[in-house]
This record gives structure tokens, sequence and C-alpha cells, in this order.
């Protein structure tokens, strides 16, 4: 289960002092993930959705991002509350030069979600019932992000980035306000997926009309 007094000390410290530790050396993912702790899957679930979730484009993100969090959420539902890596993947270092450019300029956003969360209904968070439910809608966001159809990825992934938030900080308000943000997202995946899917049958009708057409086997789609 999350110590909550781990989940409340603030991670942009963590990252910070992590970077001050390795001075100008490449930083192992394995140190990475020792010093994130058990706040794992909420970072990394807070990393891997925001590419998506910013309003603006983001070709090729959504389809490598979106198997992460779905392979996340596996782990959360089967129980784990630390990100399994390959081993491979663990032994791998992260360019220091990488890690200035890009935690750097993470820290900013860590610090200011730091301002409104806290560890409050914090049994939404560590209960594992409710971990497995939320992980459920986590995965289905996921799922949502492979969708290669505007519109599906986008606030799917920024719902993945508000239940990383609420997992970081063991805040069981924000993880409820990620999965109401996850219900208005899986609305509007549907729907678009809905009129993409008539919209296509309309058009493939009147292309067969227009083929019919021009083989003189039907009358003209337009009369």
């Amino acid at each position: 289960m999350t110590d909550i007094n781990v989940a409340h000390r603030p991670l942009s410290e963590d990252v910070r002092e992590l970077l001050n530790s390795f001075g100008d050396k490449d930083i192992p993912v394995s140190a990475l993930l020792e010093r994130i702790e058990d706040r794992g899957f909420g970072f990394i679930l807070m990393l891997v959705a925001l590419p998506s979730g910013l309003p603006i484009p983001a070709a090729g993100y959504s389809i490598p991002f979106g198997l992460v969090i779905i392979l996340l959420g596996f782990q959360l539902i089967s129980g784990r509350h630390v990100p399994w890596l390959p081993a491979f993947l663990r032994k791998k270092s992260i360019p220091h030069s990488f890690v200035t450019s890009f935690l750097e300029k993470g820290i900013g956003v860590l610090r200011f979600t730091e301002r409104f969360t806290r560890p409050r209904f914090s049994v939404l968070t560590t209960n594992r019932l409710f971990r497995s439910f939320f992980s459920l809608f986590i995965m289905l966001m996921g799922t949502s992000m492979l969708i290669p159809v505007p519109l599906t990825n986008t606030a799917p992934a920024f719902s993945v980035f508000v239940m990383g938030l609420g997992l970081l900080y063991a805040d069981g308000l924000v993880m409820a306000l990620g999965f109401c943000l996850s219900l208005i997202a899986g609305t509007i995946s549907v729907s678009v997926l809905y009129f993409t899917y008539y919209a296509g049958l309309k058009v493939g009708h009147s292309l067969v009309g227009f083929v019919r057409y021009i083989l003189g086997l039907g009358p003209a789609p337009w009369a």
C-alpha cells in the first residue's frame, strides 16, 4: 500500500536532488525508478499522457504512449505498487542533456501541481479495489489513444494525466476528477467513432452508386 507520507513529499525536490547527484553523468533508468519509489505509476502516467494531452498536434505520440498506459493500467489492476520494466530497459541510461532539458522544464509543472494537490480521500488511491476500478478506465483511455481518428486522443490522454496526478500525490479528489474527465473523454470518443462510421457508410454508399452509374448499372446517385 502506498505510503501517504512518501506520496506527500514533493517529487520536484526528489528530481532536483537526482539531477544534482549525478552531475554531468547519464542517469540510469533504475536510479530514476528507485528515487520516485512507489509513486512511479503516477509519475510515468503523467509523463506519457502529457504530450498527447496537450491541445497541439502530437503526431506519433498517441499510439506508443497509449500502449504504455495500457501496460501500466494492467499492472495496477494486478496489484503492483511499483512499475515493472524489463531488465534491459532498467539498465539503460538517460542522456544527461536530455534529462536536463526535459525534466528541468517538467519540474515547473510538478511544482505547480504541488500547490493544490495533497493526500485526501486517499483510500481512493491506496485501496486495491478502487485502484483497479480507476485503472480499468486508465486502460480504456489508453485504448482510445490507439485509434487514429481526431478527437479520440487529447481528452483521454488529459484524463489519464489527471488520474496519474491523483496517484502521484495520493489525492483521491484529483483521482475522482480524472475519472469524471475520463467519462467525458469516453463519450467524446464514442460519439466521434459513431459519426465517423455513419459518415463512412454514407460516403461508401455514394461511391458504390457512382460506380454503378458509370458502368451503366443504375441511376445517377444524385438523381
